[in-house]
């Protein structure tokens, strides 16, 4: 599978959880995406560069405190197609999460939409002072 399919699949994905959060008012006004991936021209991918974009921030960013935290952040990777080879986290996603972990974030990189869905009902759910538990079956 080469690189454009492995966007679609994301791209897919990422559709399908929007349409999901459109049905909760807080994700509906506050849920952003950062298309910070994809493929890009030399050009444009150094005047986004001067501009502040990044590698490596999270695909999701939820601005709103709970529990333990002041936001949370999260990074989606596509379920692999049958058969299909699973995507895999950078190096700079890593970091990325572990500086938002140092900050007081909740953050997490997430296969499948669904997944990340139910990190962010589970996430909203919180009471002051609670830590998000995840089932880290789909948590790289």
């Amino acid at each position: 599978m080469g690189k454009q399919a492995k966007n679609y699949l994301e791209d897919s994905e990422s559709q399908a959880l929007f349409k999901a959060a459109e049905m909760v008012p807080i994700l509906r006004d506050y849920l952003t995406h950062y298309p910070g991936g994809g493929f890009r021209k030399i050009r444009e991918a150094g005047r986004f560069k001067k501009m502040g974009v990044r590698a490596g921030v999270s695909d999701y960013f939820l601005p709103v405190a709970r529990g333990a935290y002041h936001s949370l952040w999260v990074e989606l990777k596509a379920m692999p197609l049958p058969g299909g080879k699973k995507t895999m986290p950078t190096k700079e996603q890593y970091e990325w999460r572990d500086l938002m972990l140092a900050e007081g974030n909740a953050a997490y990189i997430v296969r499948g939409w669904e997944n990340v869905l139910q990190i962010l009902l589970d996430y909203l759910a919180l009471e002051p002072g609670q830590v998000l538990i995840v089932d880290d079956k789909h948590i790289l």
